[in-house]
């Protein structure tokens, strides 16, 4: 979690799962030290401790570590900002500042299941291809999609 904010940092370590190691960081350079050193899953940024335009941590981020799910913290603006990065799932979800307790956990917990579907697999970029292709070839794209899902077990 890339965080200047004590409160914020706080929440989410009252709702944080005790399997899942919650650990803070005050600078880009040191998330990106430690996502190499501790392979982390989630990532929970803070818009307002970024010194670096958020779309552009986003997109490196994405380049750097393609397993790790991406969580924004911020204002309205920022999200505005930053809706194609949550379109093509750069982003995975974006939290309005002051963030509530149970906005937290589900969003914490949703990402944790993303990355544990990814890393089995089951989940590949069709959604964000979906999410950029016309409209006319969307199905061709949620088509293959279900055959994955059925290939995978999914309609069991």
């Amino acid at each position: 979690m890339l965080t200047h904010d004590p409160a914020f940092f706080a929440t989410f370590k009252r709702v944080a799962d005790p399997a899942h190691e919650l650990r803070v960081v005050r600078s880009e350079t040191d998330l990106a030290s430690a996502l190499m050193a501790l392979h982390a899953g989630v990532v929970v940024l803070d818009t307002t401790s970024l010194t670096t335009p958020t779309a552009e941590v986003a997109r490196q981020l994405e380049a750097q570590f393609p397993d790790v799910v991406l969580i924004v913290a911020g204002g309205v603006e920022e999200q505005a900002a930053l809706a194609t990065e949550i379109t093509d799932g750069s982003i995975y979800r974006f939290l309005h500042k002051p963030v509530s307790e149970q906005r937290a956990r589900l969003f914490v917990d949703a990402a944790w299941r993303r990355h544990r579907e990814a890393q089995a697999g089951l989940v590949t970029s069709t959604f964000a291809a979906l999410a950029r292709t016309p409209k006319g070839a969307r199905w061709w794209l949620l088509l293959a999609l279900l055959g994955t899902a059925a290939a995978a077990g999914w309609f069991v």
